[in-house]
């Protein structure tokens, strides 16, 4: 199991290293001030902290002698890929297909709302399956962490490869006619850009690592009463009133 999920934090390396690389695309193609240049080193510190830290818990997992959390964490990270995939789909609905409003937001709530949901489910499954609520949070942190990641990759890779559905989207050809007098990039292709960007690491960030996490927690609660409510009860000491033993 632990070779196993050493696989599985390679897959983890590579995505956060392609999706650096696409980070460092995007500033040489269309970063334009100090805020977007800002914004992508932060970016890209970011991902190359994850590619770091992700390696190195891939070389410790291999020394460590304990089985369980590897494949409470390999669970997590596979379900993370499938969320991943969910959040993809989504990307690229409201890019290239382009809805409509109100469609578009449906479409964000429905996705984000399975996302929690499973991400919910497996934290509550895997707390009570191992009777242990570290268990629990591990779940739905590394599958929220994968997810985003995915998630991450997707928005980015659309950026570099997409602009071109982007530009031509009715909705934001509506958002740059409308706050044209206001906004500051030289092109419509640069501020969806940085606003794309920003979405990418709103999923990574928030709907993935702290959403996770905190729906991690919240999924070791059921297992917390259900230990709470089995534990045996304490015997309590002898009653007072028994009778003294004769001398």
């Amino acid at each position: 199991m632990k070779s196993r999920l050493a696989s599985l934090l390679t897959v983890l390396i590579v995505l956060a290293a392609i999706s650096l690389a696409l980070a460092a695309a995007i500033t040489a193609l269309y970063a334009y001030d100090g805020a977007t240049y800002l914004g992508s080193a932060a970016g890209i510190v970011v991902l190359l902290a994850l590619c770091v830290a992700l390696w190195l818990y891939r070389r410790r997992i291999l020394h460590r002698a304990d089985e369980l959390p590897a494949a409470n964490q390999a669970l997590a990270i596979r379900v993370g890929l499938g969320l991943g995939l969910l959040w993809a789909v989504e990307i690229g609905i409201n890019n290239i297909l382009a809805p409509l409003l109100p469609v578009r937001d449906l479409v964000d709530d429905l996705v984000w709302g399975a996302v929690a949901l499973a991400i919910l489910g497996l934290a509550i499954y895997q707390g009570i399956r191992y009777h242990n609520f570290r268990r629990a949070i591990e779940a739905g942190a590394w599958s929220g962490l994968t997810s985003g990641l995915v998630a991450c990759l997707a928005g980015m890779g659309m950026i570099v490869f997409g602009m071109g559905y982007m530009t031509r989207d009715p909705v934001n050809l509506y958002e740059w006619a409308y706050q044209l007098k206001t906004i500051t990039a030289p092109t419509m292709a640069d501020y969806f850009a940085y606003q794309a960007f920003a979405g990418a690491f709103l999923h990574l960030l928030v709907l993935g690592i702290a959403m996770g996490g905190l729906l991690g927690f919240i999924g070791g609660i059921p297992q917390r009463i259900i230990q709470w409510r089995t534990r045996p009860k304490r015997r309590g000491v002898a009653s007072r009133h028994a009778p003294a033993s004769r001398k």
